[in-house]
């Protein structure tokens, strides 16, 4: 009966709030127009679903949409010269209404912006080094007014530890601003940033570290191509990949091991799934690399075996057949110590770059290659 009596109450107060909706958002009272959509809510889930408040049920939708939209933006001036009491007061209407998601998202579009222009920033030190021959079509100077008006060439190498020293002290910045703004979220907000920023960044990251990969080694330097682009064969036949293509790779991932670590230790307040979901996207450009380890491994370990002269050296004549057999033998023995090094080596820089998780394709190439 009371349960009843409480329903009745609900219908009656959503009825009630439905009328005068409208006018708590023309008096432009953001917090008030919020705590009566909440009302509204709340009735409509106490009474259920009853056909006659079905047209409320929308309205309410449509009226929560239209809420979001006006505190938009807002949000997006108070995230930008970072208003801690106006983002908090947004904070609080956006949870009224269970949208929660559009604070996120703004955070994060707000926040990506100076992380992008850091990444972009490569770029931009590249195309500065052109020649001004290549930057204006027709144009020809002289080989000393190029080279005068080029900067020092910066290798990807040499410039990813910086940029990630500059997004971390960005993270840590917003970090600390987040504990103020946002004390019940800023273990997940600014870790979404990250995630968020990596997704962005992902397919370019790729491409970088294929080129830096290939500027190890004159050939593909030259041709301005990387591990990806010989292990896809778009390259001149005969282009093999070399030890000092997966080494590069390697100190590409050490560092981005480096970054990762101090991440972890920033982020140690946050869920462990948020912590992992974080380390996974900030691994995320090397997940194409590591499904080809094998290959890149098989590669390597096959020229290098190869390089190995087994045969005997013995010019044939009477008896020489058997002397070449033994001179074979000889040098057989002779070289399991450099296999062995070469299998040692093999097995650190699978550690090194998967961490041990592709050694399954590390022994299947290993068992290839020795049995050729």
């Amino acid at each position: 009966m009371e349960a009843a009596y409480e329903t009745l109450q609900d219908a009656a107060g959503l009825t009630q709030l439905s009328a005068i909706v409208e006018d708590v958002f023309a008096s432009g009272d953001l917090p008030r127009a919020a705590e009566t959509l909440a009302n509204m809510r709340h009735c409509l889930s106490a009474v259920g679903e009853v056909a006659e408040f079905a047209n409320v049920r929308k309205q309410l939708e449509v009226l929560e949409d239209r809420l979001e939209g006006m505190v938009q933006p807002r949000l997006y001036d108070a995230l930008s010269n970072c208003k801690v009491d106006a983002v908090q007061d947004i904070w609080k209407i956006l949870i009224q209404i269970g949208r929660f998601k559009s604070l996120e998202l703004h955070y994060t579009k707000v926040h990506l912006k100076p992380i992008k222009q850091l990444w972009e920033e490569f770029d931009s030190r590249q195309r500065a080094n052109k020649p001004a021959s290549e930057k204006h079509d027709g144009e020809r100077l002289s080989t000393i007014t190029s080279s005068s008006s080029s900067l020092p060439t910066l290798s990807f190498s040499s410039w990813l530890p910086s940029f990630y020293d500059e997004v971390l002290l960005y993270l840590e910045q917003e970090w600390k601003w987040c504990m103020i703004g946002f004390p019940d979220d800023y273990s997940t907000l600014v870790p979404k940033l990250l995630i968020e920023t990596m997704t962005r960044l992902s397919a370019s990251f790729v491409s970088r570290i294929n080129l830096a990969t290939g500027d190890v080694v004159p050939e593909t330097r030259t041709l301005a191509k990387g591990i990806l682009d010989i292990l896809s064969g778009d390259i001149p036949k005969g282009t093999k990949i070399q030890t000092r293509h997966l080494e590069a790779l390697i100190e590409l991932h050490n560092m981005t091991g480096a970054f990762a670590r101090n991440i972890q230790h920033l982020f140690s307040e946050s869920d462990l799934q948020v912590l992992l979901d974080t380390l996974k996207a900030v691994y995320s450009p090397y997940a194409s690399y590591k499904q080809r380890y094998g290959r890149m491994e098989h590669a390597i370990l096959s020229a290098e075996i190869a390089a190995i002269d087994l045969r005997g050296a013995v010019a044939r004549g009477v008896g020489a057949q058997g002397i070449e057999l033994s001179e074979t033998v000889r040098r057989m023995e002779e070289s399991i110590p450099q296999v062995i090094v070469l299998l040692e080596a093999a097995v650190e820089r699978c550690i090194s770059f998967t961490g041990g998780s592709e050694v399954d394709e590390l022994i299947l190439a290993l068992d290839d290659v020795m049995l050729q």
